[in-house]
């Protein structure tokens, strides 16, 4: 039973509200206040052992509690990662419900010297920079410009921010709902506001943690443009977002007019499957154009 509820508390209390480093120090100390007690009652030493020893793990309790700095374990955080970086470049770090997020300066030189990387559960997922921000934005403004009325929108993958705030800066827009399933991604999107347009202070932004192929099976929500740039689809539990069912989803959300568009990565993927991409989205939109902004970055723009 012991077993079974130690891992339900802290799985469901002390990690998420902790974190790792914190809930370590917690059970530490739990334990040395328990040998303190047994210490102090027991009989299996002399009584002038066990105050000293009494004393000694008070000692530790301070030491342990007082003397180690709260971002202990950041430095390994990406040790070992695919998405390695240099620690001291680290400008966000949280430990989330669902993933690892971090946010790290890119060394991009005099060129672009506020570049920015965001890093979930080890890996590189999306970023801020003059090649990486060109498409990024690309994703909201190709699709409102050849939308008539481009009043409501919808952004699934919040990501680094940049296509939610870029479709917030449209005047025609009113309203721009932005899915996301991590809440840690989003509150990451603090560190990339003088890239994003400040989209979380923005009013027009209205953040809902879901999935995104969830939140359009729950809506009823109708949108005169979907953009979507979810995590490529090798990424674990991504490819869902890629699929004709969830393309089918978006269409029945789309007002008469309305436009998708869809971010198909060229990188991690073979001829065979880019090609698989574009025939399912033709399936469904088959009046479709593709955009290349930068290399390896595709924008499929369709309706139906």
């Amino acid at each position: 039973f012991g077993a079974i509820l130690g891992s339900l508390i802290t799985g469901f209390l002390f990690l998420p509200r902790l974190g790792v480093q914190q809930s370590l120090l917690l059970v530490a100390t739990l334990n040395l206040l328990m040998m303190m007690y047994l210490f102090r009652t027991g009989d299996y030493f002399t009584k002038t052992l066990r105050k000293m020893m009494t004393v000694v793990l008070a000692g530790v309790i301070l030491v342990v509690n007082m003397g180690f700095p709260s971002d202990l374990l950041d430095r390994f955080f990406m040790r070992d990662s695919t998405g390695q970086k240099d620690i001291r470049k680290l400008l966000y770090f949280e430990e989330g419900l669902t993933d690892t997020v971090a946010v790290f300066k890119d060394n991009y030189g005099a060129l672009d010297p506020d570049a920015k990387r965001l890093v979930t559960n080890g890996v590189s997922m999306s970023a801020v920079n003059f090649i990486a921000s060109r498409y990024m934005k690309l994703l909201a403004h190709l699709p409102i410009m050849l939308v008539d009325n481009p009043e409501e929108v919808l952004v699934v993958c919040f990501g680094t921010g940049q296509t939610t705030g870029a479709a917030a800066v449209h005047p025609k827009v009113k309203a721009v709902d932005s899915v996301d399933l991590s809440g840690s991604v989003v509150r990451a999107g603090n560190v990339f506001s003088s890239q994003n347009y400040n989209a979380l202070k923005n009013e027009k932004v209205n953040i809902i943690l879901q999935d995104g192929r969830n939140h359009l099976l729950t809506t009823q929500k109708m949108y005169d443009v979907i953009t979507s740039e979810p995590p490529p689809p090798r990424t674990a539990f991504t490819v869902n977002l890629y699929t004709k069912e969830y393309y089918e989803v978006a269409q029945k959300h789309l007002n008469p007019g309305g436009i998708v568009a869809q971010w198909i990565p060229l990188h991690s993927q073979g001829k065979q499957e880019v090609f698989m991409h574009f025939k399912t989205f033709l399936s469904v939109f088959p009046h479709a154009i593709a955009w290349m902004p930068v290399a390896n970055e595709i924008l499929v723009i369709g309706s139906d």
